[in-house]
């Protein structure tokens, strides 16, 4: 008996020296996981978690997994960056938990884009992670869905630990468009838990629509963006042309005609009227209203072209006196904008008419924006109006982008700006539709049209030439060479004004007016009338380009103004 109580005392004291030998080892755990998840008719969804760890062994560093796809995280109401690995993202949580023992609790918020998936039946269902694997147990968890409308199924979940039997230790309830739920018992460390949950196409109308893809819109685009180019090689093709330095026009065409020359875009009615009164056919007075009257001082004879004799005859027929403002004037100012002008010889006889380039282009419009139109609707109706509308919009936006890359030599700058800012426009209702990549490859196509257009038009051994020849002329009058400028208005006063009509059609006219400094210019000859006494060239260049402007207000407003009359006609009926 004595001997057994001294084995007995010789293992306890072994124990207690062991005690004091080693550390005994704690469980680290996540005592609570609170998940309030907020889904959105367009498939995305905002997720909140509030966590509380029970830190009984120290860690060097401890990381919390969000989804691989979370975007806009956040931890305790500060943007944080969330490492990449694997299928997830690990927020780094060292900071909070330091490398003591403790409880700390902490606020973890992240945005999903797409929790919306179509099933192997065609059917939507909704795929909420609501664990993603972190390295501790948890001992509560509790998760609330708040969803767009009415809930008709049950939630399903799986666990990676578990598996689909994950359901016998989850406890739900649906209430109208609330999901609710918590977990009956402890979930194990690096659990994985995910909530599937059958939805209604009628919630998520606009995710219905993705899931189609914007692959047919795509397909369509490049179609029409092939065949553009392969019109492009086949009847349009053309070089880049070099520089041939000149001082002075070539003869046979005006300066109105230049945008024709040069990116095969409309006559500019303003500058051949500026080029017929710099020639002597006509005299431009002003009056102190701003009223613009153009008085003829001779006939046009054969020394001009057919086209130039044509618009002369109808300008003025009749009269002597042409008023600017008339709707007469309006009219054919807006029709000669929509002609070539005698350019015919400057094209080989085998270059193709641009009108099918620019349907081509506009397909590309209208299929992006057919495409936009369809992702942005929430409805059958409202998805069909959409789509009409938006294809509509984009056909036109495809048709009138295309000068933008011709306008950068010429004087129609605003041209320039608005056919990049209409693409970015597309991009940003693209954003605005769910879908960035079709915008995206809309804008590209369209501007790409435009920069090939610039160069397109086969043209002759006499049209490459006046092309190089323009280009020389416009680096002189740019001011490159200033004191030549100078030079020559010592020699040929009216050199300025001679020349301006040119300059300001290549748009260089604001570089050429500086080349000549601030000496006092004598009086146009050619214009009359109010606000033309000692000015420099740079005065001249602002009064000549208001009296250009105020000669075209009424052609810009005509096609309003036609409408309010068709509208009135129609309201007296």
């Amino acid at each position: 008996m004595i001997h057994l109580r001294k084995l007995i005392l010789v293992f306890m004291t072994v124990a207690v020296l062991l005690s004091l030998c080693f550390q005994v080892n704690a469980a680290n755990s996540a005592t609570s996981a609170q998940v309030v998840a907020s889904a959105a008719s367009d498939g995305s969804c905002e997720v909140n978690m509030t966590v509380t760890v029970q830190v009984d062994t120290p860690v060097d560093k401890l990381y919390f997994p969000v989804p691989g796809n979370a975007v806009g995280i956040s931890l305790n109401g500060s943007r944080v960056t969330a490492v990449k690995s694997g299928s997830v993202r690990r927020v780094n949580l060292t900071r909070l938990a330091g490398k003591v023992a403790g409880t700390f609790s902490f606020h973890i918020r992240y945005s999903l884009h797409d929790v919306i998936h179509t099933t192997e039946a065609g059917t939507l269902e909704l795929q909420l992670p609501l664990l993603n694997g972190f390295d501790f147990g948890v001992s509560a968890l509790e998760f609330t869905l708040t969803l767009p409308g009415n809930v008709d199924a049950k939630p399903a979940f799986v666990s990676g630990y578990h598996k689909a039997a994950i359901e016998e230790y989850i406890s739900c309830t649906v209430d109208g468009m609330t999901v609710n739920g918590t977990a009956l018992k402890e979930l194990k460390d690096h659990e994985t838990l995910t909530m599937h949950l059958a939805v209604n196409e009628e919630m998520f109308p606009r995710t219905v629509v993705q899931t189609q893809s914007a692959t047919p819109f795509l397909i369509g685009m490049a179609v029409c963006g092939i065949l553009a180019l392969l019109y492009w090689l086949i009847a349009l093709r053309n070089l880049p042309w070099g520089r041939e330095d000149t001082t002075e026009p070539t003869e046979g065409f005006d300066a109105g005609t230049v945008s024709s020359i040069v990116a095969m875009q409309g006559v500019d009615m303003s500058l051949t009227v500026l080029t017929w009164a710099q020639l002597g056919y006509l005299t431009i007075y002003r009056e102190k209203s701003g009223k613009i009257l153009l008085y003829k001082r001779m006939e046009m004879g054969n020394e001009r072209n057919d086209f130039e004799r044509e618009i002369f005859r109808k300008l003025f027929r009749n009269r002597q006196v042409a008023d600017t403002g008339s709707a007469g004037y309006a009219q054919l100012h807006r029709e000669v904008s929509h002609r070539s002008g005698k350019v015919k010889e400057m094209f080989h006889k085998h270059s193709g008419p641009i009108t099918i380039f620019r349907f081509l282009a506009a397909g590309i419009g209208l299929f992006g924006g057919t495409g936009i139109g369809l992702l942005m609707g929430s409805g059958a109706l409202l998805r069909g109006f959409l789509m009409v509308l938006m294809g509509v919009l984009g056909a036109i936006s495809g048709w009138y982008v295309l000068p933008w890359a011709g306008s950068l030599r010429l004087r129609a700058k605003s041209v320039l700006y608005y056919g990049p800012a209409l693409c970015a426009l597309w991009v940003l209702l693209a954003l605005a539709a769910g879908n960035m990549n079709l915008g995206l490859w809309m804008a590209l196509g369209l501007l790409t049209a435009g920069l090939v257009l610039r160069l397109g038009g086969r043209r002759t051994e006499l049209g490459k030439q006046t092309c190089q020849q323009l280009r020389g002329l416009r680096r002189y009058l740019k001011g490159t060479e200033k004191g030549s400028l100078r030079n020559r208005y010592n020699t040929d006063p009216d050199y300025f004004f001679r020349m301006f009509p040119y300059a300001l059609a290549l748009g260089v006219d604001k570089q050429f007016s500086e080349a000549f400094g601030t000496v006092k210019m004598d009086d146009c000859p050619y214009l009359q009338g109010a606000g033309r006494e000692g000015l420099t060239a740079e005065a001249w260049r602002n009064l000549l380009n208001k009296v250009l402007a105020e000669m075209e207000d009424r052609a810009r407003t005509l096609p309003l103004e036609k409408f309010i009359s068709l509208v009135r006609s129609i309201r007296r009926r």
